[in-house]
């Protein structure tokens, strides 16, 4: 008769390689998963330096000004233009309409037909300043 450690030695032996298969195929599927990921990775990056390269291309101040030039009718500044905050015109005071609304603030007219004007229209009246 056969005694009962060999054949416990063999099974312990068969369900070690077993083991070591499944490992083994664990491993290799990993290591795709990793190549997969690393090429993904390289390319991502690729990708990376080619939209560098555009956006420094697209923002060079000489190809801007460039466009500029071909496409807005600019013009320099001329110093006449150039103001102090003193020169600047005072704002008109709102005059509200019988209706509620201003003749000179289309924010609030728009508030006040939408009906969310209540409490704003009597806050930007004010005392009869003139508002800058």
């Amino acid at each position: 008769m056969i005694r009962i450690g060999p054949l416990l030695w063999l099974a312990l032996v068969a369900l070690a390689s077993i083991g070591t298969f499944q490992l083994k195929y664990r491993v290799q599927a990993q290591e795709q998963e990793l190549t997969r990921l690393d090429r993904q990775i390289q390319r991502d990056r690729d990708d990376i330096q080619v939209l560098h390269a555009e956006w420094a291309h697209l923002n060079d101040p000489n190809r801007l000004s460039d466009l500029a030039r071909r496409h807005l009718d600019l013009a320099p500044v001329a110093g006449v233009q150039i103001v102090g905050f003193e020169a600047l015109p005072d704002r008109p005071i709102p005059t509200p309409l019988p209706d509620g609304t201003s003749t000179t603030d289309p924010i609030a007219t728009l508030l006040t037909q939408l009906g969310m004007a209540e409490t704003q229209a009597t806050e930007t009246q004010g005392a009869g300043e003139v508002h800058r």
